[in-house]
């Protein structure tokens, strides 16, 4: 009895303490330097108040978000800032592959300059 009993305690425990969770990961390139990483791009989890950095590489990670549609929202100082539409799904890993492309200044905001002469 005591075994049958030690067995229902070690099952109700592992329920009780399992979480529905899933992940995303993913990679982040610029698309103007033929898809290099794109390291320290910041990537938020909008309305999760998650926040991570790339790599080296240009991955990330966001690990035990409860399943649901998120959207990540990507950025890097001189380039566009993306959002990309997420579903984490329960017990798998989402993968993200993105890229950003550097702002653009429109050649009217350009000013240029004159030397003066003697």
């Amino acid at each position: 009895m005591k075994k049958i009993l030690l067995v229902f305690f070690i099952i109700f425990s592992a329920l009780a303490f399992s979480q529905e969770v899933g992940g995303i990961k993913g990679t982040i390139v610029d698309r103007q330097l033929r898809d290099e990483p794109l390291f320290f791009a910041n990537i938020a989890l909008k309305n999760a108040d998650m926040i991570a950095q790339t790599n080296f590489h240009g991955n990330f990670e966001f690990l035990n978000i409860r399943p649901g549609n998120y959207t990540l929202v990507v950025s890097y100082p001189g380039y566009e800032t993306l959002e990309v539409p997420v579903a984490v799904v329960e017990d798998e890993v989402t993968l993200v592959s993105e890229g950003l492309t550097p702002k653009s200044i429109p050649s009217e905001d350009v000013a240029i300059g004159t030397v003066a002469s003697k």
